[in-house]
């Protein structure tokens, strides 16, 4: 099977939650340990992008946030660059019930196109994907123009979605509400 590098988005500001998203402790871990657990089964090299060196902590090598005002859009751009594999699973450190069965098939329908994201009744998860590496030209276009929304840079892309049918698995913690839900 051909390399994937994963790679996860930890540069957050995280002000819904009030603190660093990611390290939160979830069901008795950090929240991104939940994301790399079965990310790690799938990809051979991961990467996680984030300005906090906490992070290291977990054994990853960490990537710095170009320019964290641009949120995904920079940050799927400093993993991309630094990714010597053409396929890339991208996800967000606050996506904790991922599993492996579901990255596994984002990776094996990722042959056509230049995203494949998950999506859901609640619509696409642009950062639960796999990202060719030949998207690195948009992205810095779209830097160089200042865009920040992931979704206006994506129209520029051929994406492919799969759909999810467990809306459970593809859901973002972004509030201490969440997190009591």
């Amino acid at each position: 099977m051909e390399l994937i590098t994963g790679i996860v988005l930890a540069g957050g500001k995280s002000t819904r939650m009030g603190t660093d998203k990611g390290l939160i402790r979830l069901n008795g871990k950090p929240m991104v340990q939940h994301v790399l657990d079965p990310l790690a089964r799938v990809c051979h090299r991961i990467l996680v992008v984030s300005g906090n060196p906490m992070y290291g902590m977990f054994g990853f090598e960490l990537v710095k946030d170009e320019a964290s005002e641009f949120g995904p859009v920079m940050g799927i751009l400093s993993g991309l660059r630094q990714s010597k594999t053409e396929r890339n699973l991208i996800l967000s450190c606050d996506a904790p019930f991922v599993t492996f069965d579901l990255l596994k098939q984002l990776v094996l329908l990722s042959d056509n196109a230049d995203v494949v994201a998950a999506s859901s009744e609640k619509g696409i998860h642009p950062l639960i994907a796999v990202y060719r590496r030949t998207c690195i030209s948009v992205f810095e276009q779209a830097v160089a123009d200042g865009e920040h929304r992931l979704r206006t840079v994506l129209e520029q892309l051929k994406v492919e979605e799969m759909k999810v049918e467990n809306d459970d698995l593809v859901r973002n913690m972004n509030t201490q509400a969440d997190l009591r839900s």
